[in-house]
């Protein structure tokens, strides 16, 4: 949900009334008050007003009458709303020349992107080129005239917010100087280590100078990459970037790019890493009381898909009558009752998908023990 908005769980009863209804969020009770306003009838409903970071977490609602009872789960969670990751950066060109912003933006789905220019919005134009695709926005002149320069704003929109980032593009009106004496490329920004959660898009970027023409290129195990599906090449305002849409574990390793112009060559390395799944908050130990319901959690960011393995000691845990796993916006909960000493001891969760995997654990004692 949006923060600031108001969410309503809902539960239709069937049994014999009357019913007693109890809320819990994180395993404490909830009473009515100005933030939570609790309904009871044949549907029986939680409201929570004006969401928090607070109130993010594990709901349950238990439901009891003379003959049993019933209890059902849910989780809250915040959309989280854009931020620029990478900002779109001042460009200056000439006259009949390319001009090229883009910028990476982060944030809950669905995200929406819009340009202006000089506090303008910029409409459908066929000598400007916008593109939006896997979080990367692009925004492409093709040949520059006087009049495109100005003041350029990239914002991004979701339900959570928005963000914006603003950069300037200089053309000038002179031709591109000729050297008199000829230079051989040289490197002057390059990355030693990139990293990228897999499936995430990313880009490998290098700066070169040198007497044109000047002709780069990209070199993995050996075989030269092109513009394809999976990698797009470009060079413009001597800046060469290889962006891959969505990293695969395979993609990692080192990259060779070369730059060569008619009176030398020269090159480098640039390594990407494809990291496994961390975890953002682990296991921690805990006490409990005999026949009280124990809810352990934790939480892991990475990319999709996520593969959850809980164990006990050396024994696996499977979701059953005793256990009930969830798995909800990458936050992982084991839930069971301590009703013997057996169930004391070491827990963990492990978290995997194609990068790897990472592990955590913690402890569980019964209170009054030793």
């Amino acid at each position: 949900v949006v923060k600031g908005s108001t969410v309503a769980f809902d539960c239709k009863l069937a049994g014999s009334a009357p019913f007693n209804v109890t809320w819990f969020k994180d395993q404490k009770p909830i009473k009515s008050s100005q933030k939570f306003l609790i309904v009871d009838g044949e549907k029986v409903g939680l409201k929570v007003q004006d969401c928090r970071e607070e109130d993010v977490g594990a709901y349950r609602c238990v439901v009891t009458n003379e003959v049993g009872s019933c209890e059902s789960f849910a989780s809250l969670s915040l959309k989280v709303p854009p931020i620029f990751v990478k900002k779109i950066e001042n460009v200056s060109t000439v006259v009949g020349d390319v001009a090229v912003f883009s910028c990476l933006v982060d944030g809950s789905p669905p995200l929406s992107v819009q340009w202006q220019k000089d506090e303008n919005w910029i409409s459908e134009d066929p000598k400007i080129q916008r593109t939006f695709e896997n979080n990367q926005a692009f925004l492409r002149i093709p040949a520059c005239e006087a009049t495109h320069g100005g003041r350029y704003t990239c914002q991004a929109v979701n339900e959570a917010g928005q963000d914006k980032c603003v950069a300037t593009l200089i053309v000038q009106g002179t031709p591109v100087p000729r050297f008199n004496v000829a230079e051989p490329p040289t490197i002057k920004q390059k990355p030693e280590l990139v990293k990228v959660t897999r499936g995430d898009p990313v880009s490998l970027e290098c700066k070169v100078a040198g007497t044109p023409q000047i002709n780069v290129r990209w070199v993995k195990d050996g075989k030269e990459l092109e513009s394809s599906r999976k990698h797009h090449l470009q060079y413009e305002n001597q800046l060469s970037s290889l962006n891959i849409a969505a990293s695969e574990l395979q993609d990692g390793g080192e990259y060779l790019f070369e730059a060569r112009n008619a009176v030398g060559t020269c090159s480098c390395k640039v390594t990407l890493e494809v990291i496994p799944p961390t975890f953002i908050r682990k296991l921690t130990d805990i006490q409990a009381l005999m026949g009280s319901l124990v809810t352990l959690e934790c939480k892991a960011a990475g990319s999709q898909p996520l593969s959850v393995q809980w164990s006990k000691g050396k024994e696996n845990i499977s979701s059953s009558s005793k256990y009930k796993l969830l798995h909800a916006d990458n936050t992982m909960s084991l839930e069971f009752k301590l009703s013997q000493s057996s169930d004391t001891g070491e827990y963990s969760c492990k978290v995997s998908n194609s990068a790897g995997s990472c592990v955590c654990s913690g402890v569980l004692t019964a209170k009054g023990q030793l």
